[in-house]
This record gives structure tokens, C-alpha cells and sequence, in this order.
């Protein structure tokens, strides 16, 4: 996975323009399945961070705001707009990186882990069991 962040970037570099573009002038929200996610930087950048993360944009909605952190700590706002439309493949420096992936990680388990149905319990809760083998 590190091979794909090796000088990959994504976005317009004919248009040279783009070196020009304010942050202010990229969208930082966007509407999945019904709901507007906000942040601090750029929609195409924290995308960008996600997926270097290991993050699935559907899935994992509701952790995106880990990228938007990670970015805040990786770049300064000069930074972010220096880039223009230009949004590197891996956005993250190692350190950075593997620092928030630890945290998306710890973050995704214990959701994962709030969703999980607790298996029945008590007298008769295997009693469907069983039945079922007795037939």
C-alpha cells in the first residue's frame, strides 16, 4: 500500500489555474445516503486521506472526521491551499498516517462492537436449538 502513495497526485495539473484556487472556493461537505458530512478541509483531501487510511466512504461515514484531524495535523490551512486542485494520492505522511490508521482502527472496532447484537441468554434460550435437532 505504501507503493501507491509514492508521488501519485490526482487533479488538474494542465489547468494552471488551479495553482490559484482558495480553499474557500473547494466544497468541505458533501451528501451521502441522505446525511451532510462537514469539515475543516477540502472534500477531495479527506477523501484522498480515508483511502490512506483504509477507510470505505460508505462504510465508514461517520469515522471521516479521523482524515479531517489527520490533515489538520499534517498540513497548515497555506498548505491545503497552496495544493490548489491538485489533491495528492496520499495526502499523510508515514508518521501521521499510521497514527490516525491506529485510531480509525480502534474507532471502527468499537463501533463494529456497539452493533453486534448480545446472543440470547437464560433458561429456554437455546431451546429453538434444541428442537431443531431433535427433528
Amino acid at each position: 500500500e505504501e507503493d501507491e502513495c509514492e508521488g501519485e497526485e490526482v487533479g488538474d495539473d494542465a489547468d494552471e489555474s488551479s495553482e490559484d484556487v482558495a480553499v474557500a472556493d473547494r466544497p468541505t461537505s458533501f451528501t451521502l445516503n441522505g446525511q451532510t458530512w462537514s469539515f475543516d478541509n477540502p472534500v477531495s483531501l479527506v477523501l484522498a486521506a480515508a483511502r490512506q487510511l483504509g477507510m470505505a466512504i460508505g462504510r465508514d461515514a461517520r469515522l471521516l472526521w479521523i482524515a479531517d484531524e489527520a490533515l489538520l495535523d499534517e498540513h497548515e490551512e497555506e498548505d491545503v491551499a497552496a495544493m490548489g486542485n491538485t489533491v495528492p494520492a496520499c495526502p499523510l505522511s508515514d508518521e501521521i498516517a499510521a497514527h490516525y490508521a491506529e485510531l480509525f482502527a480502534q474507532r471502527s472496532r468499537s463501533m463494529g462492537a456497539a452493533r453486534l447484537q448480545p446472543l440470547p441468554t437464560g433458561a429456554g434460550a437455546l431451546d429453538h436449538v434444541a428442537a431443531a435437532r431433535s427433528q
